[in-house]
Parts: C-alpha cells; sequence; structure tokens
C-alpha cells in the first residue's frame, strides 16, 4: 500500500517551466508598468505643487505692491511712493528702474534679472523672502513695474506689474508670471 502512494504516475498533470515562465513574464510586465506609472504620477504631483506655491509667490509680489499703494493713499503721499519719499518703498523710483524684488520689509532695485542671486527665495520662520539666511527654495522672484500713460497727457495713471516666478525641477526650467495693472482710481 505504501508503495503505491510513491509510484510515480506519468498522467499526473501540472505546469510546465515554460507555462511557468510566461506567466511570471506578464507578472513582471505589469509590475514595471505599475512602477512606472507611479514614478510618473510622483514627477506630476510634484511639479503641481510647486506651480500651486509659485503662483501664489506671484500673486503675493502684486500684492505687496497694492499694499505699498494703498499705504501711501492711507498716509496721504503720492499713490506710487512709499512712506518716504524716494526711499527704499518708493514705487516711483523703482519704475524708473523696471525691475526689482519686493517683501514684507520693502523693495530691492538692485536685481535685475530673474537669475540673479538677490531674486532667490528662501524659507524662514515659515516665509518665503529673499534673506539668504533661511533654507534654499528652487524659486526665484522678480517683479517688473512700468509707468503707463493711459491718457497721452504725460500723467501717469497706472502702473504696469509682471510678477514672474521661475524654478527648476528634474533640469527644466519653469515659469510662472502674472501681469496685472495698478491703478490710481482714489
Amino acid at each position: 500500500m505504501l508503495s503505491k502512494f510513491f509510484q510515480f504516475n506519468s498522467k499526473q498533470e501540472g505546469f510546465s517551466i515554460i507555462e511557468v515562465l510566461f506567466a511570471l513574464s506578464i507578472l513582471a510586465i505589469g509590475v514595471v508598468g505599475l512602477s512606472s506609472l507611479l514614478i510618473q504620477n510622483i514627477q506630476i504631483q510634484n511639479y503641481t505643487k510647486n506651480k500651486l506655491i509659485a503662483s501664489m509667490l506671484a500673486q503675493e509680489g502684486v500684492e505687496l505692491l497694492r499694499n505699498i499703494r494703498d499705504q501711501n493713499w492711507i498716509d496721504d503721499n503720492d499713490w506710487r511712493e512709499g512712506t518716504v519719499s524716494g526711499g527704499a518703498d518708493d514705487i516711483l523710483q523703482v519704475a524708473n528702474g523696471n525691475n526689482y524684488i519686493i517683501q514684507e520689509i520693502g523693495i530691492d532695485g538692485s536685481v535685475n534679472i530673474i537669475n540673479a542671486s538677490g531674486a532667490k527665495l528662501y524659507i524662514k520662520n515659515g516665509f518665503y523672502n529673499h534673506d539668504n539666511t533661511g533654507t534654499t527654495t528652487p524659486f526665484s522672484r522678480l517683479i517688473t513695474v512700468l509707468e503707463n500713460d493711459i491718457e497721452g497727457d504725460g500723467d501717469e495713471e497706472s502702473l504696469k506689474l509682471t510678477s514672474e516666478v521661475q524654478w527648476t525641477q528634474n533640469n527644466i526650467i519653469h515659469n510662472y508670471t502674472i501681469k496685472t495693472m495698478l491703478f490710481n482710481w482714489k
């Protein structure tokens, strides 16, 4: 009886080595495809995150200029000037130079291209700024201001603002730009 149990039956069916290899190759193709999809998804997710941050940084640049204009009205100054005429917050002075960086503490007109080290943004105390003592980020911001005489009478009624944010991701340079106008509507 025991010999009957260990007897080899040539009619037993099973998987051949070719069938096993074929099944494993199909499984491997599926795993490679899935991992490729996951990697691409992570890259797109990082790009989307950086584009959202860039859009907020560009909008912040425009809002900081609006804040200076509004503070000028409150202080009964010319709408293009800061609280100190000809000082660091003077939009008109910067408009003559066209390009600059801006943050809550004032305007720096010495930066004239977005690739300049002064346009680089850093994170310090949870906020983006141009203070290079913070943690470096992939972002740079440059704001361009041009005076605009709409009526052609020599009196500039508006300022053309362009807030550009640039970042590098996977050795590709990306830009996000916001353009708007500031008017003396008061």
